[in-house]
């Protein structure tokens, strides 16, 4: 679907009349000092998309954005998604629908993991991938008395990413939902945070200090806090 102000961005390059519809769409508001590039190099999948994120005065990001279809099996996204050659120095996020069920984020506290689901959260932990969920709120909300609802939209970020707060304020905006049963979610990419320098590595040594002028001069700055 196509609009003025937003351009849409499918998940592969060509599409053929023998090909399944994409499961996933972006859109972004072109605007001056930033470039947003598929990388078709890396995959191209109707249902995972890698997008390359270049913003004036933020680092350079990836968004992958996916949706696990269980159908296919072993060609489903979570797997083609441990092959992909992904650079991890760089901030990166994957976000999307996993359709997975684990106790690191599910309500319920006696859920069963499948094999799958336990090789990918073991894939993003050797990958220092962080939860950006609150874990256990409800992300797929059921319209009917049955089933219940549960979390499938999760939203992963990588080292370099939680470092430079990429992404921040994840929310959950349930007036965005309408008629479908997955809750719109909401982050911030680039909040222009300065990372906070590593403190730890500044070592102070008060051994000779003057206990009683240190304590005078606490005292003082506090007075005027």
């Amino acid at each position: 679907m196509e609009h003025k102000v937003w351009t849409p961005i499918l998940p592969t390059t060509t599409l053929s009349i023998d090909d399944l519809p994409p499961c996933i769409i972006a859109y972004f508001q072109p605007h001056s000092g930033m470039e947003v590039v598929l990388c078709s190099d890396l995959i191209q999948d109707q249902d995972i998309r890698i997008l390359n994120i270049i913003h004036q005065g933020n680092p350079t990001t990836n968004i992958i954005n996916l949706y696990n279809n269980h159908k296919r099996h072993n060609e489903c996204t979570t797997t083609l998604l441990c092959t992909i050659s992904l650079s991890h120095n760089q901030p990166t996020i994957i976000t999307g629908d996993w359709n997975m069920h684990h106790h690191l984020w599910s309500s319920s506290p006696n859920i069963n993991s499948s094999m799958e689901t336990d090789y990918m959260v073991n894939w993003l932990i050797i990958h220092s991938y962080l939860l950006s969920n609150t874990p256990s709120q409800h992300t797929y909300i059921l319209h009917t008395s049955q089933g219940t609802s549960s979390v499938l939209n999760l939203t992963f970020a990588n080292g370099p990413g939680t470092q430079c707060a990429i992404p921040s304020d994840w929310t959950i905006k349930p007036e965005f939902v309408f008629d479908f049963n997955h809750l719109a979610i909401q982050w911030t990419l680039f909040n222009n945070m300065t990372p906070i320098s590593n403190c730890c590595g500044n070592r102070y040594n008060m051994k000779d200090t003057n206990k009683n002028a240190w304590s005078t001069a606490f005292v003082e700055i506090l007075e005027h806090l």
